[in-house]
């Protein structure tokens, strides 16, 4: 997840002004894994982009309570993070990235099944935002895996949870 200064993953009105080399980094590691855990605010925004098929179209886990129907295929709309992570183990995939919004974000952190974050800090300061997860009574222990500068002022951690 990219995240300013402030801790915030967009602003109120879930506008992310990241520089493009924070898309680059997101993209790729998307394009590596090969799918998305994401909220159905996330997807939307998405599909306004047409950011899926810049991230080489990847299988997408959206987590909702919304009875509509994906818009594209590859895509299945769940209504919590452990049928995300059944819905992924039954198309193939041994690894999940999850990529927003803070919804899911804090789905995947309440399912006691994160074992790595990669946070990109963006050189900006929000007043108000969106946080990256959301209140709640998970206490978790993190060790830094890596560090590596993204674009001119960026920077990614790489942490593992410890369990």
């Amino acid at each position: 997840m990219a995240i300013s200064v402030t801790g915030y993953i967009a602003k109120p009105d879930h506008d992310t002004p990241w520089t493009e080399a924070e898309f680059a980094s997101y993209s790729d590691k998307v394009k590596e894994i090969g799918n998305l855990i994401i909220g159905k605010t996330t997807y939307e925004l998405m599909m306004e982009e047409n950011a899926f098929a810049d991230l080489n179209e990847p299988f997408v886990v959206v987590l909702t309570s919304s009875e509509d129907k994906p818009k594209r295929k590859n895509t299945t709309f769940v209504k919590d993070f452990e049928m995300a992570l059944s819905t992924m183990q039954a198309q193939g995939f041994q690894t999940s990235l999850v990529g927003g919004g803070g919804q899911a974000d804090t789905a995947a952190l309440k399912s006691g099944k994160l074992d790595e974050l990669y946070i990109d800090v963006e050189p900006l300061i929000f007043g108000r935002g969106i946080p990256l997860f959301s209140p709640t009574d998970v206490n978790l222990k993190l060790k830094l895996v890596d560090t590596k500068k993204i674009g001119e002022s960026g920077i990614q951690l790489h942490y593992r949870v410890i369990k």
